[in-house]
C-alpha cells in the first residue's frame, strides 16, 4: 500500500514534483499539470492523467487570456492604490542590488548574463510579461506587465537573481 504522504508514484522521482512547483514558484494550474505529468502512467491511466494535465494547462491559459482582454477593458491606473504606488514609485518598486565576484568577467558578460537569467526567471512567471530590458552604466532596467502584485514580483525576481548569479559569478 501507497504512503498517502509520499506516495510511490512521486517518490520514484528527483526532484520531487513538490520541490519543482516551490522552486518555480509555480501556481495552482501550473503545479497541477506538473503534478499530473510527472505521475502520468504511474498512479492511474497515463491518458487520463495527461487529459487532467491539459485541462489545467487550458484553465491557466484561460486566466492569462482573461486577465489581458480585462487589462485591454480598463484605464492604466483604475483603482486608487495603484495610482498611488505608480506616482510614489514612478512606475518602479524599487530596485535590486546584485554584489559578487566578477570571476574575471567583464561588464558586458555580466550584463548578458543578467539578462538571460532576468528573461528566463519572468518567462517561468504566470501572469508576467517582459516588456522591456533597457541597459544603463552599471545597472538593468526591467520593464514587465502582468496581473500579479508588483512588490511580491520583484521580491521574487530578487531572489531567484541572487541564486542563480550564485551560481555563475
Amino acid at each position: 500500500m501507497s504512503n498517502a504522504i509520499k506516495p510511490e508514484h512521486y517518490n520514484r522521482l528527483n526532484p520531487q514534483p513538490k520541490d519543482v512547483i516551490r522552486a518555480w514558484g509555480l501556481n495552482f494550474n501550473l503545479g497541477s499539470a506538473v503534478k499530473y505529468i510527472s505521475r502520468a502512467g504511474h498512479k492511474d491511466d497515463i491518458v487520463q492523467d495527461l487529459k487532467k494535465a491539459l485541462e489545467f494547462i487550458q484553465f491557466e491559459i484561460d486566466a492569462i487570456e482573461g486577465a489581458r482582454a480585462e487589462r485591454k477593458d480598463k484605464p492604466k491606473h483604475e483603482d486608487f492604490m495603484d495610482a498611488m504606488l505608480r506616482g510614489l514609485f514612478g512606475g518602479s518598486v524599487g530596485h535590486i542590488e546584485i554584489t559578487g565576484k566578477r570571476n574575471g568577467k567583464t561588464d558586458e558578460e555580466i550584463a548578458e548574463i543578467v539578462d538571460k537569467t532576468i528573461k528566463d526567471i519572468i518567462s517561468g512567471m504566470a501572469g508576467v510579461e517582459l516588456e522591456e530590458i533597457k541597459e544603463g552604466k552599471g545597472y538593468t532596467e526591467v520593464h514587465i506587465t502582468g496581473n500579479a502584485n508588483p512588490i511580491e514580483v520583484r521580491e521574487y525576481i530578487e531572489r531567484e537573481l541572487k541564486d542563480r548569479l550564485a551560481m555563475v559569478l
